[in-house]
């Protein structure tokens, strides 16, 4: 067993060796590399079946590489990866977006959606007035619906509605808002809502 780190000057150093003898099956083994790690910024662990004859093999595994740190020491929180965008199925592939009312005045509606077929980080909901469907021109919205594939629409403003499910990858971009015949819904402008920047009508499903 062998470590490179900044600790070592960037050298590979052996910190365990097993030659001249066979070994049971499991063989257990703890190695303190603290002295080639610690305080490195960087560290490497290999692992190698060197020079063997009439060996028979050599089997690794559940390598675990584990550290402890001091009761004050402040550790890094490293931030999450990029989410995802994805579209919302509409029929054409999974189940499509259904909503109905909650309440007899329609001011909460229940929304289900699939999320089996293809999922986002996280998805909101966009809405505008029915006489503007065909432009797509949105109203409000209303956000973080999670991931569930229901959630509960509150304080539906009154008239006739337009509205829609979308993707977005829990930060600052969205995903397609579906497609209608004279092509993407609302083109490719983001909605600007929901901290909302940027649109991504590339993502694909399932």
């Amino acid at each position: 067993m062998d470590v490179l780190s900044s600790a070592t000057n960037g050298q590979w150093v052996n910190v365990l060796r097993q030659q001249g003898a066979g070994s049971s099956n499991p063989d257990h083994r703890t190695q303190d590399i603290t002295a080639q790690s610690a305080g490195a910024s960087n560290a490497r662990v290999r692992f190698h079946y060197y020079n063997a004859h009439y060996e028979w093999f050599w089997q690794l595994d559940n390598v675990k590489v584990d550290y402890a740190t001091a009761p004050s020491c402040s550790q890094i929180v490293c931030a999450a990866g990029p989410g995802v965008e994805k579209p919302v199925a509409d029929g054409s592939f999974g189940t499509a977006m259904r909503g109905s009312r909650a309440n007899p005045s329609g001011s909460t509606i229940s929304l289900t959606w699939d999320v089996a077929s293809c999922s986002s980080s996280d998805h909101h909901l966009l809405y505008g007035a029915l006489a503007n469907v065909a432009s797509s021109a949105v109203s409000g919205a209303s956000c973080d619906l999670g991931t569930t594939g229901s959630a509960s629409w509150t304080g539906v403003p009154a008239g006739n509605l337009w509205f829609v499910v979308v993707g977005d990858n829990d930060a600052t971009s969205e995903g397609s808002w579906g497609a209608m015949t004279s092509g993407e819904r609302g083109g490719t402008s983001a909605s600007a809502l929901c901290g909302i920047t940027t649109r991504d009508n590339s993502g694909t499903c399932p």
